[in-house]
């Protein structure tokens, strides 16, 4: 959606604003929450509420701010599909199995999963960490499943099974008791490579213990640091046009770099040196052109008959 405002704000003044966001199953009902906001003191009201709640509640958790922090950082990547790392290419371009093949597990596949591969009861405290981060996310509506692999190849390979099974089923004091997925203890050894792929491909964030990793928050900063690799950052060469642009005086929606001439007939670029690539495509359900920052593009037009392409 996108809403329109106009605020006059006085000289050495100051405005407070407020957006409403609700959702409702009826127009009836968003009336009602309407109404029940319209006044700025039930605003007000509303947010004071809310703020002795969270406070109440983050101080029960007995959690740092550094770590709701953490937890913050994560969730993100449980709402958006991300590409974090080279691995998690390599990982989709090995993968052979479909979700599927999580069912031996019982995993259902349908939610979001975090993956934690732990291979000593020494680095336990990295699920303990998970664990106490799942809590965090189910209190705030977050539903996902975290899944642990037990690589431990030692005498404590069952205990640290029973230790983060224990941890997961210990009912936390600050943390309602809701439906929010699942927490999955998986033996290593009973994982085949090809499963193991899966669950690297198909989890939004996996973590590891072995090879004396890293704590969690510098693996996610070392994630974040090979995701940082967006298209305003990249240094594109300029563009040069490979012969003399006429200049035209007038032109349709001018944007400094092109515009529609002859009345709509015709779209001209008069500036190739643009700060990005670009294509654009303009359609109607029986034609359509695209035209790109390198001067190449084709043409379509489509009826009954036949259908042409042009170069």
């Amino acid at each position: 959606m996108s809403m329109r405002r106009r605020i006059h704000i006085p000289a050495g003044k100051q405005v407070s604003v407020v957006m409403l966001t609700a959702f409702a199953k009826a127009r009836e009902q968003l009336v009602q929450i309407a109404e029940l906001y319209h006044d700025s003191i039930d605003i007000d009201h509303a947010f004071e509420t809310s703020s002795v709640f969270n406070n109440m509640r983050t101080a029960m958790s007995t959690l740092k701010g550094s770590q709701m922090n953490l937890y913050n950082s994560i969730s993100k990547y449980m709402l958006q599909t991300a590409n974090l790392g080279n691995d998690r290419q390599q990982y989709l371009a090995h993968n052979k199995l479909a979700q599927n093949a999580l069912w031996r597990f019982d995993i259902s596949g349908d939610l979001d999963i975090i993956l934690l591969e732990i291979d000593d009861i020494k680095r336990s405290g990295f699920a303990k960490e998970m664990l106490r981060a799942y809590e965090y996310w189910k209190v705030h509506g977050l539903a996902l499943d975290i899944v642990f692999i037990n690589d431990e190849q030692g005498e404590q390979h069952e205990g640290l099974t029973h230790f983060i099974r224990n941890m997961a089923n210990t009912e936390h004091l600050w943390a309602t008791h809701q439906e929010a997925g699942h927490v999955y203890v998986l033996d290593g050894k009973d994982i085949t490579p090809a499963e193991r792929t899966l669950l690297r491909t198909v989890a939004r964030l996996t973590f590891f213990t072995n090879g004396g990793a890293t704590t969690i928050q510098q693996q996610l900063e070392q994630l974040e640091r090979d995701n940082q690799h967006y298209q305003d950052m990249v240094e594109y060469p300029v563009l040069k046009p490979t012969s003399e642009l006429r200049v035209w005086s007038s032109l349709d929606f001018y944007n400094q770099y092109g515009g529609f001439d002859r009345e709509g007939r015709d779209y001209v670029v008069t500036n190739t040196n643009t700060p990005m690539p670009w294509i654009n495509v303009i359609a109607n359900p029986r034609f359509g052109c695209i035209v790109s920052s390198t001067m190449a593009g084709f043409t379509y037009a489509y009826n009954a008959q036949q259908f042409k392409l042009t170069g």
